[in-house]
């Protein structure tokens, strides 16, 4: 049986962020470790973030330093949407000197 790692509540936060598709986000919190995240199961049937379930809506979001919070003042606790996501690889950050990934890379990357 694996222990899971336990942080202190100031290791759970929410530092940067990548957009991926339809609900979904990447996002990197304090201990460096970037962690994909399915918003709409997170959502569904809860009144306050209902709303969110139209796309236009769900992305008008912001890092506030702690997490994510949406245009209206709902959010996520850190260490609930850490519990609530699974590892994924840091995504790319692309620079004007930086060659963007062929297809192969890419796929070979997320194990596809």
């Amino acid at each position: 049986m694996s222990e899971k790692k336990k942080y202190s509540h100031g290791e759970f936060c929410v530092t940067d962020m990548e957009y991926v598709n339809d609900f979904s986000m990447k996002l990197e919190f304090c201990h460096d470790e970037w962690r994909l995240v399915d918003f709409e199961p997170l959502m569904k049937g809860r009144h306050f973030f209902e709303e969110l379930l139209v796309h236009e809506k769900f992305i008008q979001f912001y890092l506030t330093g702690q997490t994510l919070e949406w245009y209206n003042g709902v959010d996520f606790d850190p260490e609930y949407l850490y519990e609530n996501s699974k590892p994924t690889p840091k995504p790319y950050f692309v620079d004007d000197d930086s060659p963007l990934p062929t297809a192969a890379e890419e796929s070979a990357r997320y194990g596809e």
